[in-house]
């Protein structure tokens, strides 16, 4: 048996000016740290990326992959789910610390319990409130059913 693997690169929903995000910088990627900000416009169509003005009032240039609308009116999370939870930390260039995690098991008192991987640490668990966390998934614009690929179009272009 030959096994197969597609890969789907769906693109993202575009940005309102104004839209309250979060941002990853890079510069921390092993612990997957983000941060506040307000898009402030589009700067490239053709490789997606935003104008986005931190919340301690300085500028930067993300590409659209590395923004996440700030919605926390979201349904209950699950066990398993990627998420970005707000610690306590703040930097002084980007302001409040937002680190991506998974969530655990929902407690008896609403709050979830979730792990994060550190660099320093194998891992550390919190007990956090629903309002301090984001799900870490990002909303992609559905596909023209024509371009849908079914299992008999699959059958017919391994053939």
């Amino acid at each position: 048996h030959d096994i197969i693997q597609l890969e789907v690169d769906l693109p993202s929903v575009p940005l309102d000016v104004g839209l309250k995000v979060l941002t990853n910088n890079h510069m921390h990627n092993w612990e997957g740290i983000w941060f506040p900000g307000e898009v402030t416009g589009l700067i490239e169509e053709e490789d997606d990326s935003y104008s986005v003005t931190m919340d301690l009032g300085h500028e930067i240039q993300v590409p659209r992959h590395l923004i996440r609308k700030f919605d926390n009116n979201q349904p209950p999370l699950s066990v398993g789910q990627r998420v970005l939870f707000k610690s306590i930390h703040q930097t002084p260039d980007y302001g409040t610390v937002w680190r991506q995690a998974y969530v655990l098991q929902m407690n008896e008192d609403q709050t979830y319990q979730i792990r994060i991987t550190t660099v320093d640490k194998d891992w550390m668990e919190y007990s956090v409130p629903r309002d301090d966390l984001l799900a870490q998934k990002d909303d992609a614009i559905s596909l023209d059913p024509s371009r849908k690929l079914s299992s008999n179009k699959l059958a017919q272009v391994i053939e």
